[in-house]
C-alpha cells in the first residue's frame, strides 16, 4: 500500500548476480538489514552520474581541481562567506579534524554522553586526536547551557583537562533535533566562556528538513566548524569539515593531512558534495528518508506491544517492542537494542533512509502485526541483546548498564555485606565474606589479610583460612593466578 503524500522514488536497480567461486559453500541467508541504519542505503542515482560526468581525463590533486573550487563556492554560499570546505573520507575523520583543529593540547571537549564521538568511533578522538572529552549525561541527546556550566567550573584548575570547546550533534543519536534557538543559546554560552563549538552534522540534511530551514540556518547561530555529512543522504563516501570561523579554528589543512584524511583525486569526493548541496538533493533525500520513518512509526504504533518511545522528528523510529514481537521481527530482520525502557521492555532503533521503499515498510510492519497476534507470544522473555551496532549489551541508557526485563544483564557482583572497608571507604576488592560476619569474624577478613595474620600466628594454613565457596553469599569474582598478579604488580 503506497502512501501518496510520500515523496516517491524510481525503483531500485537490481543488483546484478556475482559469480560463483569455485567450491564455495552456499553462504547462509543473512538478516535483511533494510532498517538497521540508513547506511544500509545504496549511493543516490544522481551521486552516480556526477561521478560518471567527471570521467577520467586529469585534474590537479589534493583540492586544486575546478570540481573542488565550484564545492567551495557552494558552500560559502550556505554557510557564510568566509566558510572553507574540507572533503574528508568519514564522518570519524570529520570530527576529529574538526576538534583537533578546535582545541589546543590542554583542551576537552564537552558533549552529549549519547554522542558518536563518545560511544560509536572506537575513541577516534582520544587515540588519534589526543582528545579528552567531558560527556554529560541528557535525558533526550541534546546539551544545555546548564551542561556548559557544569563543566566549565573547571576552568584555571591546572589538575584538571580544560573545557575549551563544545560539540552538539544535530540530529542527535537518539531522533531528536536542537532548533536554532536552542543552539544559538549553548553558543552563546559557550563563546562567553572562551570555547569553541563544533557541530557533528552527519544527519544534519534530516534536522534541517525536519524543521523546515537551511543548512546554514542552523550553523549560522554560533558554530564554529561542522563535520558535514554526505554518506548517510546518498553519497558513496564523502563528508566534509567546513570551517565557519577561522579565527578558531586553526590549521585544519595540516591536520586534515597527517590524520589521512587527505585524498589525492579529491575531484571525486568533491563531486560528490557538489551534486549534493549545490542542487536540493540533500533536502529532498532527506525529506523523503524523514517521511518514511514517520509512516513506519504510525503503522507499528498501531500494533498491540508496540509503542513509540518517543516522536518520530527525524528518519529514526525508537518503539518499545514487547520481547515476543521483537524476538520474531529478529527471526528475519537486524533490528538493534538500543535501550530500555523503565518497565524494562526493550527499546529499539529502526533507521529509514532515503531509499526506504513502501513495500518494505509494509512487510516489517506485517512481520510484526502476526507476532502480536500469535497465541503464546506473551510467555517469551527477553534475552540479553546488542544494542546498536553490536557493541554493547542492550539495558544501556545513558552509557549506564541497567536491567532489562526478564534477564539480568552481566555485571559485577555485589560485595559482601562483611567486607572491610577500604581506607578509600570501598569495600575490599577480594572482600567474600558470608552475609553476617562482623568485624571480629576471621571471615569477614580479606582473604590476603587472613592469609598474613595465618602466616604470623601459625594457627591456619593458607587454604584453611579462604572463605570456602560454600560460605559466599553470591559469585566471586574471578581471580587473578597468583603468578600473573605478581607480574602485574612488578610491572611500572
Amino acid at each position: 500500500m503506497t502512501d501518496p503524500s510520500t515523496p516517491q522514488m524510481p525503483e531500485a536497480p537490481e543488483t546484478p548476480d556475482l559469480p560463483d567461486l569455485p567450491g564455495a559453500a552456499e553462504p547462509a541467508a543473512a538478516p535483511d538489514a533494510s532498517f538497521a541504519s540508513d547506511n544500509v542505503a545504496g549511493v543516490a542515482p544522481e551521486i552516480l552520474e556526477s561521478l560518471a560526468r567527471i570521467g577520467g581525463g586529469t585534474a590537479l590533486p589534493y583540492g586544486d581541481d575546478p570540481v573542488t573550487a565550484r564545492l567551495a563556492d557552494v558552500v560559502r554560499a550556505e554557510f557564510g562567506a568566509r566558510a572553507e570546505v574540507l572533503p574528508v573520507f568519514n564522518g570519524t575523520g570529520a570530527n576529529v579534524v574538526a576538534l583537533q583543529a578546535l582545541l589546543p593540547r590542554w583542551g576537552a571537549a564537552i558533549c552529549a554522553r549519547q554522542a558518536h564521538i563518545n560511544t560509536d568511533e572506537g575513541a577516534a578522538p582520544e587515540r588519534l586526536g589526543s582528545l579528552k572529552l567531558l560527556p554529560r549525561p541528557t535525558a533526550d541527546g541534546k546539551l544545555t547551557v546548564d551542561d556548559v556550566d557544569a563543566e566549565r567550573r573547571a576552568t584555571g584548575f591546572v589538575h584538571a583537562a580544560q573545557p575549551l570547546a563544545v560539540s552538539l550533534t544535530e540530529s542527535t543519536e537518539v531522533g531528536t533535533v536542537y532548533t536554532p534557538a536552542e543552539i544559538a543559546a549553548v553558543a552563546e554560552r559557550a563563546h562567553a566562556a572562551g570555547m569553541g563549538v563544533h557541530l557533528d552534522g552527519a544527519r544534519l540534511a534530516n534536522a534541517a528538513a525536519a524543521l523546515g530551514v537551511g543548512l546554514g540556518e542552523l550553523t549560522a547561530a554560533g558554530v564554529d566548524v561542522v563535520s558535514l555529512g554526505g554518506t548517510k543522504n546518498g553519497a558513496m563516501a564523502a563528508e566534509a569539515v567546513v570551517v565557519i570561523d577561522p579565527d578558531r579554528v586553526a590549521g585544519v589543512d595540516y591536520i586534515r593531512k597527517y590524520s589521512m584524511q587527505l585524498a589525492s583525486k579529491q575531484r571525486y569526493v568533491s563531486a560528490q558534495l557538489l551534486e549534493l548541496f549545490g542542487t536540493d538533493l540533500w533536502r529532498r533525500n532527506a525529506e523523503r528518508a524523514n517521511a518514511q520513518a514517520a509512516r513506519l512509526g504510525r503503522r507499528l504504533a498501531e500494533i498491540d506491544g508496540i509503542r513509540l518511545s518517543r516522536p518520530t522528528e527525524v528518519n529514526a523510529v525508537f518503539p518499545e517492542i514487547d520481547a515476543a514481537i521483537l524476538a520474531e521481527l529478529r527471526r528475519r530482520y537486524l533490528v538493534h537494542t538500543w535501550d530500555a525502557a523503565a518497565d524494562g521492555t526493550p527499546v529499539a532503533r529502526l533507521m529509514c533512509s532515503f531509499d526506504t521503499r513502501d513495500e518494505q515498510i509494509d512487510e516489517l510492519v506485517e512481520t510484526a502485526r502476526r507476532a502480536s497476534a500469535a497465541p503464546g507470544a506473551a510467555e517469551l522473555t527477553p534475552s540479553v541483546g546488542w544494542s546498536r551496532d553490536d557493541s554493547r549489551p542492550s539495558g544501556f541508557r545513558d552509557g549506564r548498564r541497567r536491567r532489562t526485563s526478564g534477564a539480568a544483564l552481566p555485571s559485577r557482583p555485589r560485595r559482601a555485606s562483611g567486607a572491610v572497608p577500604h581506607r578509600s571507604g570501598r569495600a575490599s576488592a577480594c572482600a567474600h565474606a558470608p552475609r553476617g560476619a562482623g568485624r571480629g569474624d576471621p571471615r569477614a577478613v580479606a582473604p590476603g589479610s587472613l592469609r598474613r595474620r595465618a602466616a604470623r600466628r601459625g594457627a591456619r594454613s593458607r587454604d584453611d583460612a579462604r572463605p570456602s565457596l560454600a560460605e559466599s553469599p553470591g559469585p566471586r569474582r574471578p581471580s587473578i593466578p597468583q603468578p600473573a598478579r605478581r607480574r602485574l604488580r612488578a610491572r611500572p
